[in-house]
């Protein structure tokens, strides 16, 4: 019970190792933050615009972020396996996200004129930030009721049975059993939405952005 009592945090499947890694992350991506914000972003990479370069980043991200959001909703015995990997991947993707789209709003500056279909890969893209942002709180709410149900299964026990007498129904002691699960049916099924808009809208977004480049290169 002592290692199950050390692995704590909203999800239940973290520990402290696991939570100053992802805080290093955000440290590590807020000064660039900060110089998109400042303008002092480089928009090229060795003479090549930086935004056919980071458009990788979410074209993998967001789909690995989609197929471990939903193992996690829907596979509950790999939650405490995989729940570093979701909240990883729901702070870095939407991170991802946000550098793309800002560099092709720059990108996009830079050319003599707006090529067809412009305005519907921008659509997407701004789609796509917002859907993966929404992933964060959602897991994060379902992973504290998560953590809270196991607590109350780790205090399940079955009363002991005299001879000759029924056995009556083990007890949790767990009167938020009934509401949490409830909260947690509604919570995942926004998750499982979530990580299909996500499914949906990065698709779009590429295929909006290939067919731009397609079209105008020929």
């Amino acid at each position: 019970m002592e290692g199950v009592k050390q692995k704590w945090d909203l999800t239940g499947v973290i520990n402290d190792t696991e939570i100053t890694t992802t805080l290093r992350i955000v440290v590590q991506v807020t000064p660039g933050v900060s110089m998109v914000f400042n303008g002092s972003m480089p928009t090229e990479v060795d003479g090549l615009p930086l935004h056919p370069l980071l458009v990788h980043l979410p074209v993998v991200l967001v789909p690995l972020l989609v197929l471990f959001a939903l193992a996690y909703v829907l596979i509950p015995p790999v939650r405490q396996r995989i729940g570093w990997a979701v909240l990883v991947l729901a702070v870095i993707a939407p991170v991802a996200v946000f550098f793309t789209r800002w560099s092709g709003e720059k990108f996009a500056a830079s050319l003599p004129s707006a090529p067809n279909g412009l305005a519907d890969h921008e659509k997407f893209g701004d789609w796509l930030l917002w859907a993966s942002i929404a992933i964060l709180p959602l897991f994060l709410l379902f992973g504290a009721l998560e953590r809270g149900r196991r607590t109350a299964a780790g205090r399940a026990f079955t009363p002991t049975v005299k001879e000759g007498e029924e056995a009556p129904k083990p007890r949790t002691d767990d009167p938020a059993a009934t509401g949490r699960r409830v909260v947690m049916i509604v919570l995942g099924v926004l998750l499982i939405a979530a990580a299909a808009a996500n499914a949906y809208i990065v698709f779009e977004s590429g295929h909006t952005g290939a067919k731009m480049v397609w079209y105008t290169g020929s």
